[in-house]
């Protein structure tokens, strides 16, 4: 089964900045990346609810924001789907949050103010990560289906000589 061609990944972009989301949307659209949807939250309490409903498989992040933190944002997202990858964005003097985020097990940061470059670079390796992971899941189901049917077989021949008293 080939990855190729379908548009698969939905993203959500959380900053309490409109531009910042905005210029983050831009960038992703006009990035010709295997993205289907797009959709934006303004701080930590409003990605949980839309994310519940929405699903993303990667989740821009800002770690500084009103209320319910980035930080904490990031807990509750990876509580509720584990294979959600999330990329934190953040500012230079906010990197002693760094240690936190690995133990939540966050995908990368985004020094902000980012190029375009830094954050098609790093959605790139989170879109291959999730290829992988993906492929992973086929080649799995592939090899339980194949293993039942080998295990219905040797049950079939099984039974077949016990009947035939062999």
């Amino acid at each position: 089964m080939s990855l190729e061609g379908e548009k698969m990944y939905k993203i959500l972009i959380v900053d309490d900045e409109s531009i910042e989301r905005k210029a983050i949307r831009y960038i992703i659209e006009n990035s010709h990346l295997n993205i289907a949807e797009i959709e934006e939250a303004s701080n930590g309490q409003e990605a949980v609810s839309k994310a519940e409903v929405f699903e993303p498989n990667i989740t821009f992040l800002d770690i500084k924001m009103p209320g319910l933190s980035g930080i904490e944002a990031a807990k509750i997202l990876k509580k509720a789907n584990s294979e959600n990858m999330i990329i934190f964005l953040t500012a230079f003097d906010e990197f002693e949050f760094a240690q936190e985020a690995i133990k939540i097990g966050v995908e990368d940061f985004i020094i902000k103010p980012a190029t375009n470059e830094r954050i098609l670079e790093v959605l790139n390796k989170t879109i291959d990560k999730l290829d992988k992971l993906k492929q992973i899941h086929i080649d799995k189901k592939d090899m339980e289906d194949k293993l039942s049917q080998i295990t219905k077989y040797l049950e079939r021949e099984f039974l077949s000589s016990v009947v035939l008293g062999e």
